[in-house]
């Protein structure tokens, strides 16, 4: 290996890590955290973020250390659907959101092209009953684009919708536990 491969691989961590700062100390990001909906702040019945209740703690435990294996459409396309996996090594609840609703912080192993990155992102989950709802809208992801998404979670199967800037489509698959490895990430 060259040096010059080296100095980019180094510029390329860096940036990484510099947009995992940016992302998270900036105004957007920042602000879903600290304000995301200021309107109920006011209302008694929000819980703290540390509190979780029975369904919220079996979501935590199902998600954290999962792989959603499935597949994703692409709007307007024909032909098979495409492969998906998504590694999820954490799953927390960090700060109150809409109504009983939390923002959580779900990290996820990003293989995408040559990039493989571990990256927290903030998510609302809702309830519709015994039955969580992931929600990501507009959210940039260093160095990937701008998300939306709006996946169910239901027993060990999953299914939703997906926008990666002007691409979207629909996702679903199976939720299983993720085998024991010590493979790094780059």
């Amino acid at each position: 290996m060259n040096a010059r491969f080296h100095v980019t691989k180094i510029i390329l961590l860096f940036v990484i890590g510099l947009g995992n700062f940016l992302f998270f100390t900036s105004m957007p990001t920042a602000s879903i955290l600290r304000n995301l909906h200021a309107e109920d702040e006011k209302s008694p019945a929000v819980k703290t973020a540390g509190e979780l209740t029975p369904a919220e703690e079996e979501f935590r435990k199902q998600m954290t250390g999962s792989v959603l294996v499935g597949v994703f459409s692409i709007d307007g396309r024909t032909g098979a659907p495409k492969e998906e996996r998504y590694e999820i090594s954490e799953v927390r609840k960090v700060a109150p959101g809409k109504a009983d609703n939390f923002v959580w912080l779900i990290t996820s192993r990003i293989k995408y092209g040559d990039k493989d990155v571990k990256i927290p992102v903030p998510v609302e989950v809702r309830w519709a009953g015994d039955t969580p709802m992931i929600q990501l809208t507009n959210t940039t992801i260093p160095l990937m684009g701008t998300f939306t998404a709006r996946v169910m979670i239901y027993k060990d199967r999953y299914a939703g919708t997906w926008q990666h800037d002007a691409v979207g489509g629909h996702m679903w698959g199976k939720i299983e536990k993720a085998p024991e490895t010590k493979e790094p990430v780059k």
